[in-house]
């Protein structure tokens, strides 16, 4: 999940970053790293919680509390935050300074 954040490999719905161009098109997907980003404290928090409930059972073929593979869900969660978050900071700054797509293709 992280390395999909990194490589922004998640499906997502271009229809409306079609029409936009530089600010527009920062900003928008600005406003979706956002949504991610408050996503991702959710499922963390979430899955900080359902930890406890974990060292309880054991796996059926390892015999090995289930916290092992559950804890991580928790740190894939973290991961996708902070890569969101970092993606939501470039997203920020496009929209501040600008951005042309013809100067710079990989910003």
């Amino acid at each position: 999940m992280s390395l999909a954040e990194k490589q922004r490999a998640h499906f997502k719905v271009t229809v409306f970053t079609m029409f936009l161009k530089g600010r527009g098109e920062a900003a928008l997907e600005f406003i979706a790293d956002l949504i991610s980003v408050v996503v991702f404290i959710f499922l963390f928090y979430w899955s900080l919680r359902f930890l406890p409930f974990t060292h309880v059972t054991l796996s059926p073929a390892l015999r090995i509390p289930l916290t092992c593979i559950s804890s991580s869900l928790t740190l894939c969660f973290f991961l996708a935050f902070i890569r969101r978050l970092y993606h939501a900071v470039g997203n920020a700054k496009k929209m501040v300074k600008g951005f042309n797509p013809d100067i710079n293709p990989k910003a």
